[in-house]
């Protein structure tokens, strides 16, 4: 795993009695056991060297928050957030499977996916008359052509809006100001 949740108020909770040094050990071994997705080695010499803590340290950070086992030092909480990740891995690869193989038959049979409707904005000619493409909204207003003068008042209203990052959009601000009705 890459990442794993913390629970701050949980763990400060269980590690309130630690010292710095326990503290920092046991984040340590936390972070390998995640990362790994395994249990942590038999081997406390191994592992004091992976995580830069003296021996003893560790293996009473061991002893007190991981279980021995055969193979190796397991944490209970380490094991069911790497189980759940993996659940949620297994469900998005199948997802993505399903996706991929979904969009291979509509290629397979030649269905085109439909593709989402695309909003250029309208830019104006040396006549100021209204020029672009509408593409998403020709059937709502089909009385309005490239060459139809911009609704009164609406020239007034961009121009005296200041100049700004948020100033975008001029093709949907016509678009609203003609559904609205703001002749």
């Amino acid at each position: 795993m890459k990442w794993y949740k913390f629970a701050a108020a949980e763990y400060q909770i269980k590690t309130i009695h630690l010292s710095d040094a326990e503290d920092l050990t046991y984040r340590r071994l936390l972070d390998m056991a995640y990362l790994s997705e395994k249990p942590i080695p038999l081997d406390v010499n191994l592992v004091a060297r992976r995580v830069r803590i003296d021996q003893d340290i560790v293996e009473q950070v061991l002893s007190e928050f991981f279980e021995r086992t055969e193979d190796g030092f397991r944490n209970r909480r380490v094991e069911e957030e790497v189980e759940a990740y993996k659940v949620i891995v297994d469900r998005n690869l199948r997802g993505a499977k399903a996706a991929a193989e979904k969009a291979a038959e509509r290629a397979a049979s030649g269905v085109k996916r439909r593709s989402p409707r695309t909003l250029k904005e309208p830019t104006r000619n040396l006549e100021g008359n209204l020029e672009g493409n509408l593409e998403g909204n020709q059937n709502k207003n089909k009385n309005i052509s490239p060459l139809t003068p911009l609704p009164g008042g609406f020239d007034r209203f961009w121009s005296t809006w200041p100049k700004s990052p948020r100033k975008v959009g001029k093709g949907a601000c016509i678009r609203t100001w003609i559904k609205n009705g703001m002749d």
